[in-house]
């Protein structure tokens, strides 16, 4: 049975409920709401700073990306998804080595099975999306991910990489 956040009365749903999209967007305008209010504040430039990266040419070591979002594509073999990031300099293409996966499905499984798992020897393409301000991470698994078609994924990503 779902229960709620002490702070804000955001829906926490139980370990066995089924994920609502409406709820999703009851707790998405709560939070919107409570930004909004606080306005362009040091607080509020602090967490946009902490949400999303910005990053020049280099290499990085445990890169926290939240915010990842994509759907299963290729009759449930394929999961693309999107990274979000802020480029700065001249950033053409991105290495990625490690990728620790805590990717969510509507269905309430995880893809590659479980939270945590390296899914860096299913990536066949990284590519640099400075347009949409991230990284599109292509992964293939010919057996299948045991995820139906078109299903949507969202969740947070750990991951060494390399941008040049």
């Amino acid at each position: 049975m779902a229960t709620s956040t002490t702070n804000l009365g955001l829906i926490k749903p139980a370990g066995t409920d089924k994920i609502r999209i409406a709820q999703i967007n009851q707790n998405m305008d709560v939070i919107d709401a409570k930004m909004g209010a606080v306005g362009n504040t040091p607080l509020q430039t602090q967490i946009n700073n902490n949400l999303v990266h910005h990053k020049k040419p280099g290499s990085y070591t445990d890169n926290y990306f939240i915010g990842v979002v994509g759907f299963i594509t290729s009759n449930g073999t394929r999961a693309t998804l999107f990274l979000p990031l802020v480029f700065q300099g001249s950033i053409q293409t991105v290495s990625i080595t490690s990728f620790l996966a805590r990717i969510r499905t509507v269905e309430c499984g995880y893809l590659g099975g479980s939270s945590g798992v390296d899914l860096a020897s299913y990536i066949t393409s990284a590519t640099v999306q400075k347009a949409q301000g991230g990284i599109s991470v292509i992964l293939d698994n010919d057996d299948g991910w045991g995820i139906s078609n078109n299903t949507p994924l969202c969740g947070e990503v750990i991951s060494t990489l390399t941008l040049s």
